[in-house]
């Protein structure tokens, strides 16, 4: 729901745009509080912001999923290795970072966490 209102909201020629920004946070603040704070969760929300161009908040999100574990504590790595979202934050807080003119970073960020 969050989502749809968001996009709505990206939308060209949207009326109301900073309300169906607000109603898009309040679901999707009220989607954390119900899934509880996870690295899903916090991706959710470094794309949202990113989506709409607050990129502070965005890279906030961003750095709190590259801290999560690379590994889960009960090594089951097969679900882990399809759930874990280090690789999409790395390379969306790239993106950031080329935007701003810090490529070493961004490359520093895609080697560490994009490469095999």
């Amino acid at each position: 729901m969050g989502l749809s209102f968001l996009q709505m909201a990206c939308q060209k020629f949207q009326y109301g745009r900073n309300a169906s920004i607000m109603q898009a946070f309040l679901f999707l603040y009220q989607y954390e509080g119900l899934r509880g704070k996870c690295q899903e969760t916090d991706y959710n929300m470094g794309r949202s912001y990113h989506q709409i161009g607050l990129v502070n908040f965005a890279s906030h999100y961003y750095h709190k999923v590259l801290n999560y574990p690379m590994v889960e504590e009960n090594n089951n790595e097969k679900f882990w290795d399809k759930n874990n979202l280090h690789r999409e934050a790395a390379f969306n807080l790239s993106l950031i970072y080329r935007a701003s003119g810090n490529n070493q970073v961004a490359r520093d960020l895609l080697q560490k966490y994009c490469t095999l």
